[in-house]
């Protein structure tokens, strides 16, 4: 489903060369849930930008159902991402005065593939937020707008869910509701689940943890 070989991320300051990413191979299979566990600056958001397509890397290749996307060029990057991949972001990057549903539904209006309101019903009420679809979502809470991130990520039935800190902006009991949430979509609607987190008690409830340090796999 989803494997990188040998990845590595190096980035330029001045005349030194930093390593993000060294050397890092991983495999993950259709329907698994896994976490991406580490301290700050182990790079592990940096492997999820990666393995999503959002980052560029250095060496090395990175195959989503058997595609090298990797060497794609952006636009066909774009439209890869858009018809396979979801992405949720710690800071939600939602639009403040769009309600629920104009965020759920804007890039794929965006794309023209939108075409009614029947798996948005459906999403709706997996998320838990059926008698808010029209509300603004700057009038919503923290847990809200994540469900609300969740849900826009999903629209598009992607094979693949990506998540950075999806539970790092929220308190305890609501960062239990979005993994309970995530746990969900992967059981129910089979997706495949990618989380990195610093949360070790949650990353527990993944069925993989991968562990990372100095940009490495441990």
């Amino acid at each position: 489903m989803l494997k990188i070989e040998n990845v590595t991320k190096t980035v330029k300051s001045g005349q030194t060369t930093q390593n993000i990413l060294s050397n890092v191979s991983l495999e993950i299979q259709q329907g698994d849930f896994v976490s991406i566990l580490g301290p700050s600056g182990a790079g592990k958001s940096t492997l999820l930008y990666c393995l999503s397509g959002l980052s560029s890397i250095t060496e090395g290749k990175i195959l989503i159902a058997e595609k090298p996307i990797h060497t794609l060029k952006e636009e066909a990057l774009a439209k890869f991402r858009f018809e396979n991949l979801g992405i949720i972001f710690q800071d939600f990057h939602l639009i403040p005065m769009l309600t629920v549903k104009e965020n759920i539904i804007f890039v794929a209006q965006m794309y023209k593939k939108y075409q009614d309101d029947t798996y948005l019903k459906e999403l709706l009420d997996i998320v838990g937020l059926t008698d808010k679809a029209d509300t603004p979502v700057a009038n919503l809470s923290g847990g809200q707008r994540q469900r609300v991130a969740i849900a826009r990520a999903l629209f598009m039935k992607p094979n693949i869910l990506f998540a950075d800190e999806p539970t790092g902006n929220l308190d305890s009991h609501t960062a239990e509701v979005i993994t309970s949430l995530l746990e969900k979509v992967n059981r129910d609607l089979g997706t495949t689940v990618v989380q990195v987190t610093h949360a070790e008690e949650l990353a527990k409830r993944s069925g993989r943890i991968i562990r990372m340090k100095d940009g490495e796999i441990v």
